[in-house]
């Protein structure tokens, strides 16, 4: 740029709205591209005649308003302004991969290779060799199209039937399939052992059809001789088939039969154990004809609607149910659970354990199934002290402090301390062991549970309530719609009805004297 003594430019608007002001320069039709690395801006001494936000902007096309690129951004308000013009992706349109110096102290960023035998050279992709149809990582594929690992398209084939057929996920399926076998595939994987009492498989898809005659039961492996494959189809509730694998890997644990005949499955009548950790919340239907290529025919578990120990599996389970819609608080499992303190505590709330359980005897725990703890900001008192079945550990939120020993008062404001667990899966909680300070010294007499399938702030749904919480207490929730639930085994309750029952003894003897 060059400046000519006193002379300036003056945009034709005045009080400018954003982006109105402009000026720049064109090299002109059929030159060739330039590129500037700086910029110099020398605008007026008053800041009444200065812009406070200026972008540099570039385009091929000036007569398209969105054409232009921002490509730097000073602002504040100066007299002279020198923008260094960093390097952009499209400054070098044959560069595929890898980082770049952008000539200003950043980087250029290009992303990775898109193939999978592709690497990274000299911000290059280059192919390391093309993949195959008949490489081993396409074992059972029968249609569709898929990448070789370069820049090349593999072709699997088309679905040809005399039926109703289409490719998904290179398989070809049938709208109406009929197989020898079919399994019952834990998809998710499992916290503990996989147990189920009963699987019954059905010809018609409301479950009222079931096929019973069958050659033999199949599985991947069973726990114990005890505990056999065709526990699960001998009609009887009492015996049960569990896993050979515990916390089984995604796919791991499956179960099924061989009919020795083609059958059409469309619904399946299950029974899991009704301990949470040893059910499996996600699963596949899958079907074949050999035993060695299985096909996905349906997928149960995956929408809005948490498997229970007992089960229909339709075809249409995810999209049809939604737990938030068709449940009440108390039947609904969640993945976040928590206890909150709903009163002000000028005291730090100290909890030595908190356990929770699927049963409202109190004797399933879930502990196994807690991934991450979830709680309020603590201080030197962290939360796994409450989860380390150690009754000399404790948490403390860090809010509460307002002792003779601290220089300000910091409470707790109603619901601001909480302590609680993320699950592994959805769980369905009925009681919570707490064993707290005494009251009076760092308890909280009010404790409201809730849960959410988020754990975002205004996605908690309150379960229940309980007051005059004891140092040491089983909570068991109340299996109904009621706000303030059986706290401490229904002990107020008891201790009300022979209030009244005294009460009543005592005037009847008054009445008669």
């Amino acid at each position: 740029a060059c400046w000519a003594g006193n002379t300036s430019w003056l945009s034709a608007c005045r009080g400018c709205n954003g982006g109105e002001a402009w000026l720049g320069i064109a090299v002109g039709s059929g030159a060739a591209p330039v590129t500037a690395a700086c910029v110099v801006v020398r605008q007026a001494s008053s800041p009444t005649g200065q812009c406070p936000r200026i972008a540099l902007e570039a385009s091929d096309n000036i007569s398209d308003p969105d054409a232009w690129l921002e490509r730097v951004v000073v602002a504040g308000l100066q007299h002279e302004l020198t923008l260094c013009i960093p390097r952009a992706k499209e400054d070098y349109p044959l560069l595929q991969c890898g980082t770049l110096d952008d000539n200003c102290g950043g980087t250029i960023d290009f992303g990775s290779c898109q193939g999978y035998n592709e690497e990274c050279h000299v911000n290059r992709c280059r192919c390391m060799g093309r993949t195959d149809v008949f490489d081993a990582r396409f074992k059972g594929w029968q249609c569709g199209l898929y990448g070789d690992g370069c820049d090349g398209t593999l072709d699997f084939g088309t679905c040809t039937s005399e039926g109703a057929v289409s490719c998904v996920e290179h398989a070809c399926i049938e709208e109406n399939p009929v197989a020898t076998s079919w399994r019952l595939v834990c998809s998710s994987g499992t916290q503990g052992r996989w147990w189920l009492r009963e699987v019954e498989f059905h010809t018609e898809g409301l479950c009222q059809k079931a096929h019973r005659s069958f050659k033999q039961s199949i599985s991947s492996g069973t726990y114990h001789p005890e505990h056999p494959t065709i526990n699960a189809f001998d009609g009887d509730l009492v015996t049960s088939w569990g896993s050979q694998c515990s916390t089984c890997p995604p796919g791991a644990a499956w179960i099924g039969v061989d009919f020795g005949e083609e059958v059409a499955v469309s619904c399946v009548l299950l029974e899991q154990d009704e301990r949470t950790m040893q059910q499996c919340p996600q699963m596949v239907l899958e079907y074949s004809d050999d035993g060695i290529l299985w096909i996905e025919r349906y997928r149960y578990g995956y929408g809005s609607h948490v498997i229970r120990a007992s089960e229909q599996l339709q075809p249409d389970l995810d999209s049809r149910l939604n737990d938030e819609i068709d449940l009440a608080p108390f039947q609904r499992s969640a993945v976040y659970w928590r206890l909150s303190c709903q009163v002000e505590l000028k005291r730090q709330w100290g909890v030595f354990e908190l356990e929770f359980f699927d049963d409202e005897e109190c004797t399933n725990s879930m502990r196994s199934g807690i991934s991450e703890l979830y709680t309020s900001l603590s201080a030197s008192f962290k939360a796994e002290n409450a989860f380390d079945g150690m009754e000399h550990t404790m948490w403390k939120p860090k809010c509460g402090r307002c002792g003779n020993a601290d220089i300000s008062c910091d409470p707790c404001d109603i619901g601001e301390a909480f302590i609680g667990a993320k699950f592994a899966q959805p769980v369905l909680v009925n009681c919570i062991k707490i064993s707290q300070l005494e009251p009076g010294i760092g308890s909280c007499p009010k404790i409201q549970v809730q849960f959410s399938t988020s754990g975002a702030e205004g996605s908690w749904v309150v379960r229940s309530n309980f007051l005059d919480t004891p140092a040491f207490e089983y909570l068991v929730l109340a299996q109904g719609a009621e706000s303030t639930d059986r706290a401490h085994r229904n002990l107020h309750m008891r201790m009300a009805l022979l209030l009244s029952l005294i009460s009543a003894a005592l005037a009847s003897a008054a009445s008669s004297l």
